[in-house]
């Protein structure tokens, strides 16, 4: 069996990213969560086809003002990162293009920006 590793990075404000990555490698969302402390880190591992599978490594940034100075040094080896704001927080959404340009200062191997996606969290379904 073949097995790749890819990190995966979450960044943005305190909008929820925790809870949303603990549902994703649980399944189970859970209502009582604490800001992440510098930086919290999770594994999924999941089936590409018979013979490979994908070992997502999710790292799961501070949106603390206090730890931001230190994020950089998490973003490097980055293949992916999602960049994550409140709905309910227009100031979350504003601090997005802040996150990205903290994350361009970090390039891929080949000297490529690190690819990410926008992603707007706690929008209630009726």
């Amino acid at each position: 069996m073949k097995e790749h590793m890819m990190k995966i990075v979450f960044v943005g404000d305190v909008v929820g990213k925790t809870a949303f990555i603990h549902r994703y490698i649980s399944g189970q969302f859970n209502k009582t969560s604490y800001a992440t402390v510098g930086v919290d880190f999770r594994e999924k591992t999941l089936q590409c086809s018979e013979k490979e599978t994908v070992k997502l490594q999710i790292w799961d940034i501070s949106g603390q003002e206090r730890f931001r100075s230190s994020n950089s040094i998490y973003y490097r080896g980055a293949l992916g990162c999602v960049v994550m704001f409140d709905v309910t927080n227009s100031s979350s959404f504003h601090s997005c293009q802040v996150w990205k340009r903290d994350l361009d200062k970090v390039m891929l191997p080949s000297g490529a920006p690190i690819p990410c996606i926008l992603l707007a969290n706690k929008v209630k379904w009726t």
